[in-house]
């Protein structure tokens, strides 16, 4: 017993500096959303706009001292039968963006995909072009338009180079 009264002693005197920075409190509370505009309408030459009928935000998820960078997070949430979008706000110098690359498959074909169908990337011709179109159009205005502003823009390479991989994914260490 007498053990255990100076713990009970110190863990009282502890608990002001606790209570003095109670840290960020995140209140998980979901406001439905409406009337919102379909989710990825921007682009429907590539994307089939999602419209879904419930629609929620939370509250901020990401809040960084010195945002300078507004990204909206969403999500499908079964227990709330909807989209739940979250609201950040980034430092972009802080930010790295990771561009994943489709993995592809080696046939032996080199890049010229087989006919009738491809056993790589969006499998067929006419989708690879329209993949690699909206790379052009999309991605890479993207990527330039943050390049300077975050601290990092990636590619990914799936595993470490070797021969297959060579062939299918671009590198730095790619000797032609």
């Amino acid at each position: 017993m007498k053990k255990s009264i100076p713990l009970i002693a110190l863990w009282l005197m502890a608990l002001p500096a606790v209570a003095e920075d109670p840290g960020r409190v995140y209140e998980n509370k979901l406001t439905p959303l409406k009337d919102p505009e379909p989710i990825l309408a921007d682009h429907p030459e590539f994307f089939q706009p999602i419209v879904e009928v419930a629609r929620y935000e939370a509250p901020t998820l990401v809040q960084d001292e010195n945002a300078d960078l507004s990204v909206r997070a969403w999500r499908w949430s079964y227990n709330a039968r909807g989209i739940v979008e979250m609201p950040n706000f980034i430092d972009a110098s802080k930010t790295a963006i990771v561009v994943v690359h489709p993995w592809g498959i080696d046939d032996d074909n080199g890049w010229i995909s087989p006919e009738p169908a491809g056993v790589a990337f969006n499998c067929t011709p006419i989708k690879n072009e329209m993949g690699h179109r909206q790379q052009r159009e999309v991605l890479d205005p993207f990527l330039n338009r943050l390049r300077g502003k975050v601290k990092y823009v990636l590619h990914s390479l799936p595993g470490k180079e070797d021969p297959i991989r060579a062939k299918i994914y671009r590198s730095l260490d790619l000797e032609i």
